[in-house]
């Protein structure tokens, strides 16, 4: 298939690889080791495209319309916590940590708000309960922090973390107002082995970590599931500050480079709501002039601040060794120019079990039975594509549904192909209606049909499906 034509899943998987994380005891922070270092970076962060974080103090009438997180001076805010979890999941997989999150077992609740329960192996090395003393912390946890749930207060262990990372505050001017309308959003599913599974089946390895491609132009859609009142534009800046304490020297090259990406050009961040719709796409970069640095106690023998460029320099050229699979996911030019973006939920219906290829492309499995294609059955030219005969197209659907109502044309994007018809959504008011298969059409594509007829079964099916 053309390489423009390729259907790109949002997410893919780095490998938890071969290696158990390295687990020690807690440095604890009563005492600075010698060799240790304390001190304050200057951080700013670029948007590469919006960027956009909730105030869920303002749902809007309906739930679905948000404003942008502000302070209660009216400041617009990106909280520390979230800046947090972003560089943490870097490190993490940089530093072969545990999966601080994940749990092999669970239940989510799916498209029809069912709950559906899922189950993986064991992490073993890499669950976090391996993580519950602080004598044996594996590099993550000994850095940002641990907290043990499984006991009391008297019996549990917990560590601070030794990084601070302030709210990045800045003028609510530096915002783009104006509504932006996103494509529905899909919670997590990792009852769909094929995809979060190694071997693409029940009872197979967890994938990996999970990390988003960045996308050209977010997914826009004006029967989406959430409007955003405003968002921080592409090329907008905003700047923090990242405290820290006791950091071994090996610990504080980890986290530059986590920061800042190893200065790459083509390696970026994701962070805040709709990373999955192209959102989020963002750089850190250190500003060494105003950052400074102690080393073990020194801080306590000079007023004067110790510069931290020559040390910048320095570890910057002993950063930590990356794999090949996190730092194509974190690439910005990966999937420039291709489509990214959630598959129908009726393209699992109709293709059967999917998987997505080391690239993110979908790569839909036939049904057992389906065999190859042909004019008379469903066959697939290639990850995302369904192969049917014939031109033409009519729309079925009850007569008295909106712009169904008579003869007329409406823009539409097809969802996939099921029973001999396409199934399709009307752009203009989000209704599902089915389409004679008599083109070859690509999920997700958008057309304009001409409605000839209704079928006054086609309601009850849809609220099957709906419900």
């Amino acid at each position: 298939m053309p390489e423009e034509r390729k259907f790109i899943n949002p997410y893919n998987f780095v490998p938890l690889g071969k290696v158990a994380p390295q687990r020690k005891p807690f440095p604890g922070l009563h005492r600075l080791p010698r060799d240790s270092y304390s001190g304050v970076l200057h951080c700013q962060l670029t948007a590469l495209g919006p960027v956009f974080t909730a105030d869920p103090r303002d749902p809007g009438s309906n739930g679905r319309r948000y404003s942008f997180l502000k302070n209660g001076a009216g400041q617009a805010l990106i909280q520390g916590t979230s800046l947090r979890g972003m560089v943490r999941a870097v490190f993490e997989a940089v530093t072969a940590s545990c999966l601080c999150l994940a749990s092999p077992r669970g239940r989510v609740k799916d498209s029809r708000g069912e709950w559906k329960r899922y189950q993986f192996p064991a992490l073993d090395d890499f669950s976090s309960e391996r993580c519950a003393t602080i004598e044996a912390l594996c590099p993550a946890c000994r850095l940002f922090g641990m907290v043990d749930t499984r006991g009391n207060d008297k019996t549990s262990d917990h560590a601070a973390s030794r990084l601070v990372f302030e709210d990045a505050v800045f003028s609510t001017s530096k915002l783009r107002g104006g509504k932006m309308e996103l494509a529905r959003q899909w919670a997590p599913r990792p009852y769909h082995y094929p995809i979060y599974s190694k071997t693409e089946e029940r009872g197979g390895e967890i994938a990996g970590r999970k990390f988003y491609y960045h996308h050209d132009r977010p997914a826009e859609d004006p029967v989406g599931g959430l409007t955003l009142k405003e968002y921080l534009p592409g090329g907008a800046s905003v700047n923090f500050l990242l405290r820290f304490h006791g950091l071994a020297k090996g610990e504080i090259s980890a986290l530059l480079w986590c920061l800042e990406l190893g200065r790459e050009d083509d390696l970026a961040h994701k962070l805040g709501l709709g990373k999955a719709l192209g959102l989020g796409s963002c750089k850190i970069r250190v500003a060494d002039e105003e950052s400074s640095v102690f080393r073990g106690n020194g801080r306590y023998l000079s007023w004067q601040r110790q510069p931290l460029k020559s040390l910048l320099n320095e570890v910057r050229r002993e950063g930590p060794a990356s794999s090949s699979e996190l730092r194509d996911l974190l690439r910005v030019s990966k999937h420039k120019g291709k489509k990214v973006g959630y598959p129908a939920s009726s393209y699992y219906k109709i293709s059967g079990p999917i998987r997505i290829h080391d690239d993110g492309a979908f790569d839909p499995q036939p049904r057992s039975g389906s065999g190859p294609a042909s004019p008379s059955g469903l066959g697939t030219l290639g990850p995302g594509l369904l192969s049917i005969q014939n031109p033409g197209a009519s729309v079925e659907n009850r007569q008295d549904e909106g712009p169904l109502k008579g003869k007329k044309k409406v823009d539409v994007e097809v969802l996939g192909l099921e029973d001999g018809r396409y199934q399709v959504r009307i752009i203009a008011t989000g209704q599902e209606v089915r389409v004679k298969r008599r083109q070859t059409w690509q999920i997700g594509e958008r057309r304009k049909i001409k409605v000839l007829k209704a079928d006054p079964t086609w309601k009850k099916v849809l609220d099957s499906q709906q419900a």
